[in-house]
């Protein structure tokens, strides 16, 4: 039998501090002309992206990042009408954004292509709602 690989989380390496997961199943993974970017299956967090060795969303966990980085800072403004998304390529703060009726234009920067055009593939239960949106300015979508 294969040895199972593992992925480390690196994000913190200049701290002494670095973990890893096992993987089940490795189902995506590429050097973009940005990051290194792989999609696996891990047994407890689901699919897992990682963009350089820094996990960027988990299926079992992403609600809780998308929505507190969206639902709290727009609760606590009361009245917001545009919304800017720097990053987000995964498009799962935007799908959180477009639930709210006061919002008419959302503009998401995204510095690597690949990213939002893997997404798209691989997280449509994120993707699709805020493509099939009038609000994205899908033109910011690319870097």
């Amino acid at each position: 039998m294969a040895e199972k690989r593992w992925i480390p989380e690196t994000l913190f390496d200049d701290l002494g501090f670095r973990m890893t997961y096992r993987v089940d199943r490795v189902l995506y993974e590429m050097q973009t002309e940005h990051q290194h970017l792989i999609l696996f299956e891990h047994p407890f967090f689901g699919k897992m992206l990682s963009l350089d060795g820094a996990t960027q969303v988990t299926t079992k966990d992403e609600f809780v990042y998308h929505e507190m980085m969206t639902h709290v800072p727009i609760f606590a403004h009361g009245n917001v009408k545009d919304v800017l998304i720097v990053g987000g390529g995964d498009c799962g703060i935007a799908e959180e954004v477009i639930k709210h009726k006061s919002v008419r234009r959302i503009t998401q920067v995204e510095i690597d292509a690949s990213v939002v055009e893997f997404s798209k593939q691989h997280f449509p239960e994120f993707t699709k709602p805020v493509f099939g949106t009038s609000v994205l300015n899908s033109s910011s979508m690319t870097g």
